[in-house]
């Protein structure tokens, strides 16, 4: 996972990016709206600025699970699961 920052404003609901490269149809984005500059008003620096989000990236990159083809279930961990699920909507209902 890539972490880039760019400027942006939201336009009638549409996020726009200011000075990024036309993003392909389907590209993930994580957005967090602040204040801009915030770490400017924080008294950060850019990289201070940036380093939990890069943290965030490893993290994210480092705890990604394989593609679901490479984890076949078996029958009875889908069964397992499906109890599981049943059991907590049944305990939701009865809250």
């Amino acid at each position: 996972m890539n972490l880039i920052g760019y400027e942006g404003l939201i336009d009638n609901g549409q996020v726009r990016l200011k000075g990024a490269p036309r993003l392909p149809d389907g590209t993930r984005l994580l957005v967090v709206v602040t204040e801009y500059p915030v770490w400017v008003s924080r008294g950060m620096t850019a990289e201070e600025w940036r380093e939990p989000f890069e943290e965030f990236a490893a993290g994210a990159q480092a705890a990604a699970p394989a593609p679901l083809e490479d984890q076949p279930l078996s029958d009875e961990e889908i069964n397992v699961d499906v109890r599981a699920v049943r059991r907590e909507q049944r305990a939701a209902r009865r809250d």
